[in-house]
């Protein structure tokens, strides 16, 4: 066999490419359940205990070779430049409709090879051997949860790539009459092939029509996602409070062991604190990542597409869009970079834009404390409502931004169709939906870890010293006093003080250090028991230089309004000016929308703090 020998992986949406080429390559990449997962090509090479040289390409997903979506033509330009031998992957529960790209394939000359997904969702099993002889192709079924099938797959591949395949005769497109043609003989196949009826179906398309309801679906979902939130009160607490005694305990026992040293007062109330206060709320990040997943895996979250479909095309987009603004709840990154799968360069600019309004995992810590504050001692729904609230309006931010662009860019000569294809309703698989959260929540531990820990030292610095690195015993004489009196007149008007301020500047480096900020610059102490009771009750009796109130009603919801706005983390500019290649969007971006999110929270204040 040589070297360079390659097959391609191909398939529609959601078929279980991913999971296959997880399979057979030994990658742990992220395998979703709703349409348009795949936006780039991913390669690698066959694991090693199969004995077969061979290098797997996963493709995005394509419905035919005639359509013309951005990933679809990625797909078709690297099939026809390649030439390679195809594993084409099918839903077996939708032959019916998926076969004519079987023969789309085998009609330009492509050697192919079948593989059938989900066959372990049916209550009666394809006759295998029928198939294969009636379709002209190997056929092989594969059981993605268990990778029973991939050995005979591998068995094909080395037969099939003996055999060169022959692209000498241009595909030509096919009229109305032969697709009809087509989806007959597809239809014929599968009933000859089946031994029986495909009830999970039938149950699907009795489940649809109550949650895809155009009216009930969508109050259905608003409820769904209201008990998610609410629940990242109510069943974290348990777990918070462990961390947050464990946090307490760990800092009194290390000023105790230290005594007044500098290093213990670094390690307790600089490194320990900064990092536990953004820990202590990892239980709602674990729990939110895996209510989302429950309801990937469930098959409900795909039927959001459809539903965003109708509302997303009054702006301009479609249901795809979905998808990334769907990423851009746990990260703004890949939620930018999951936009290369929008079908034309309007529509990414349009996403690119709204996708830091979505309220990302980062700001989960800020928007948990400061709902603790408004909300302490009260019942778990009232601030699973206002985060509710605060994420339904994050959604609408965004699409109100899509709507502004949508008026002033050049509309499209050509709009593309939108296709979506469900997945069934099945039962969750919980081991699968724990490892998932686990692996989302270690991410972002990881990620947000080092950049904690690196501002925690900077500003216990700031807050401990002054010119020359002179020791302070009060704030106000530091360097983060200094820069913080200097910036005040400005954070005023928001009904904050310098220290919030301070905070804010931080939180440019990571929304959560915002968090740990505060704890430092309000001098939190730990009272052995719980360090958020301390911080809260340091916000609670924190004053300005008036003698007011830093943190009321009108000057927290102000603050909520800024984070929902503002675009912070630096990083996020680099990734859209990165993707878009405009430097002029990237800065008009982080200029604009920090902007208005200052101005958003100075009318908000200024209209409450007579209120409240």
């Amino acid at each position: 066999m040589k070297p360079e020998s390659s097959v391609i992986l191909v398939g529609p949406p959601n078929s279980g490419k991913t999971t296959l080429f997880n399979w057979l390559t030994g990658f742990k990449s992220q395998v979703v359940n709703y349409p348009g997962s795949t936006v780039q090509l991913s390669t690698g090479s066959l694991q090693k205990k199969y004995s077969l040289n061979v290098q797997i390409t996963d493709t995005p997903g394509i419905y035919s070779l005639f359509t013309g979506s951005a990933d679809e033509k990625i797909t078709r330009q690297f099939l026809f430049s390649k030439s390679s031998p195809v594993v084409l992957v099918l839903d077996s529960m939708k032959l019916e409709i998926q076969l004519p790209l079987l023969f789309q394939l085998k009609e330009a000359g492509f050697q192919v090879i079948v593989v059938l997904t989900m066959s372990d969702l049916m209550e009666a099993s394809l006759d295998i051997k029928a198939l294969s002889q009636l379709v002209g192709s190997p056929v092989v079924s594969v059981k993605g949860l268990t990778g029973e099938g991939v050995q005979e797959l591998v068995s094909e591949m080395a037969v099939i790539l003996q055999k060169p395949g022959d692209l000498s005769q241009p595909l030509k497109n096919w009229d109305v009459k032969k697709r009809n043609q087509i989806l007959e003989k597809s239809r014929h196949i599968v009933r000859q092939s089946q031994k029986g009826q495909k009830k999970n179906v039938f149950l699907s398309e009795k489940f649809d029509r109550f949650f895809l309801h155009p009216r009930w679906g969508i109050v259905l979902f608003c409820a769904v996602m209201f008990s998610l939130f609410s629940s990242l009160f109510w069943l974290a607490e348990p777990f918070m409070s462990a961390v947050d005694s464990f946090i307490g305990f760990s800092i009194d026992k290390i000023l105790h062991w230290g005594g007044e040293s500098w290093w213990a007062d670094l390690t307790a109330n600089g490194i320990v604190m900064s990092l536990g206060a953004v820990l202590v709320f990892v239980p709602q990040i674990f729990i939110l990542f895996a209510g989302i997943s429950l309801l990937e895996d469930t098959g409900y979250l795909a039927r959001a597409v459809a539903l965003a479909d109708g509302p997303l095309s009054r702006i301009g987009l479609s249901g795809k869009a979905f998808v990334p603004f769907l990423s851009g709840y746990a990260c703004a990154i890949p939620a930018v970079l999951a936009a290369r799968n929008l079908p034309s360069k309007r529509e990414r600019w349009m996403a690119w834009f709204a996708i830091p309004f979505m309220s990302c995992s980062a700001r989960l810590p800020v928007y948990t404390l400061l709902l603790s504050f408004l909300f302490y001692g009260q019942a778990a729904w009232k601030p699973g409502l206002a985060l509710t609230a605060i994420y339904t309006g994050s959604l609408i931010l965004g699409m109100g931004a899509c709507f502004f662009l949508n008026k002033i860019l050049k509309p499209e000569s050509q709009k593309n169709p939108f296709i979506v294809d469900f997945p069934l309703y099945r039962s969750p698989r919980l081991l699968k939906i724990f490892q998932h959260a686990y692996r989302q929540t270690k991410h972002y531990v990881i990620k947000a870890g080092p950049t904690i820990f690196f501002f925690a030292l900077i500003v216990w610095v700031a807050t401990n010293f002054s010119g020359n690195l002179t020791p302070v015993k009060d704030i106000q004489y530091s360097y983060a006093g200094y820069l913080g009196r200097w910036i005040e007149p400005f954070f005023e008007t928001m009904g904050l003080d310098w220290r919030v301020g301070v905070g804010l500047l931080a939180a440019f480096a990571a929304r959560e250090v915002f968090v740990s900020a505060v704890a430092l610059l309000f001098s939190v102490t730990s009272s052995g028991e719980s360090f958020t009771s301390s911080l809260l009750e340091q916000m609670n009796i924190a004053v300005n230089s008036q003698g007011d109130k830093v943190f009321t009603t009108a000057s927290t919801v102000g603050l909520i309004v800024f984070f929902m706005f503002s675009l912070q983390w630096l990083s996020t500019t680099a990734i859209v000016y990165k993707e878009s290649g405009s430097l002029r969007l990237a800065g008009i971006q982080l200029v604009l929308l920090n902007l208005v999110a200052y101005v958003a929270a100075v009318l908000t204040y200024q209209s409450l703090r007579f209120l409240f």
